[in-house]
């Protein structure tokens, strides 16, 4: 974060810099080289002199800066002086091993397979007996995978590097390999036999490429006039957006005063406490908001009403699509597929829940 070889004494302002630099894990390149007074001054004005310019690099990329000065005899504007930063840039980058985690491939939850897998989860999943609301839970979710992982299939994590999705199919994917086996055989014997396979395999590869790129892209376009459409460029573009996304957009937590808050503790805190004045204002008496949580000696269960299957269904019908998914790492699309049974199913879950006081343990991580 901070390099020590900084100018002068830290005001206000530059312990707000510190601040935001702890906490989006930075380091700020001014101070991590020795350099002379006059090679420290960014704004200097008559005999007053500081340093108010900053280069705010990601601790990652420590070990590609070389240098940082300001040049005193040039001006950048009036009183400000240039601050250049020398950066190794090296041609080819080093391919970093990346082992993902497997993921379950939900996206194939459609058609034929959509009808296998609620087959297999209506026969298996919900044959077993009632229990407590978290052995209930732990059970369908066990099962919803287990069956996935046969019927949908399992990535490993990441997918192949330079390919788009929007094209690449098993047919693509069988020519590539083709092509690749082809490549080690004449690798291991160069001749022409080899040779004239692997051009041949190339060939092939190519075309399919080609074939299946413009089959993807005319469905494209067909379908930009319609609502998913429309639905799926505005996902495309804040996609795009989200990854050239620098840190000048980057909102920070902050207290009354105005301190960047980067303990977490402080920040849900923080959280807390403006929560409270929002849904609070207008009311003459409030309660302390440092017992905001009720305890379970306050709580009244003697009565409770049942929670009906209308109301599940009507539920599941609001919840949108598409959104990131809980510590089950199931989508909604699953438990909208499995019908009538799977409201009946969450109804008896919710109820127990009710009944019992107590929630599943997952959901106790779940934000």
């Amino acid at each position: 974060m901070y390099g020590g070889c900084g100018l002068g004494e830290i005001n206000v302002e530059g312990k707000s810099i510190f601040d935001f630099s702890s906490a989006f894990d930075l380091t700020i390149a001014n101070t991590c080289f020795r350099k002379r007074e006059e090679h420290l001054i960014t704004y200097k004005s008559g005999v007053s002199c500081s340093q108010i310019d900053f280069f705010l690099i990601r601790k990652s990329d420590r070990k590609i800066c070389l240098d940082c000065k300001v040049i005193p005899g040039e001006s950048l504007t009036t009183q400000h002086r240039v601050m250049v930063m020398d950066v190794r840039v090296k041609r080819r980058a080093k391919r970093r091993s990346y082992s993902g985690a497997p993921r379950t491939k939900w996206w194939h939850l459609k058609g034929e397979k959509q009808g296998i897998f609620q087959h297999k989860i209506l026969e298996g999943g919900f044959r077993q007996r009632r229990g407590s609301a978290n052995d209930m839970w732990e059970r369908i979710t066990h099962e919803i995978k287990k069956v996935a992982k046969e019927t949908l299939g399992e990535s490993q994590g990441f997918g192949p590097s330079g390919k788009e999705s929007c094209w690449w199919n098993d047919s693509v994917q069988s020519k590539v390999r083709i092509k690749r086996d082809c490549f080690k055989d004449w690798s291991s014997c160069k001749n022409v036999e080899t040779w004239d396979k692997y051009k041949i395999a190339r060939k092939k590869a190519k075309k399919v490429e080609s074939e299946a790129r413009t089959q993807a892209f005319e469905g494209l376009y067909q379908s930009l006039g319609t609502k998913e459409g429309e639905k799926f460029i505005y996902k495309l573009a804040k996609g795009r957006e989200r990854k050239t996304r620098d840190f000048d957009q980057v909102k920070c937590i902050k207290d009354e005063e105005g301190r960047v808050l980067v303990q977490e503790r402080d920040i849900k805190d923080r959280w807390k406490k403006y929560f409270h004045n929002l849904f609070n204002e207008g009311f003459e008496i409030l309660p302390d908001s440092n017992r905001l949580d009720i305890g379970e000696e306050d709580r009244n269960y003697n009565y409770y009403r049942r929670i009906q299957e209308h109301e599940v269904r009507e539920a599941l019908k609001r919840m949108s699509s598409g959104k990131a998914v809980g510590p089950d790492n199931i989508p909604i699309e699953v438990r909208k597929s499995l019908g009538d049974r799977g409201i009946v199913w969450l109804t008896n879950l919710f109820n127990e829940i009710m009944r019992t006081k107590k929630m599943s343990d997952e959901w106790r991580r779940s934000t």
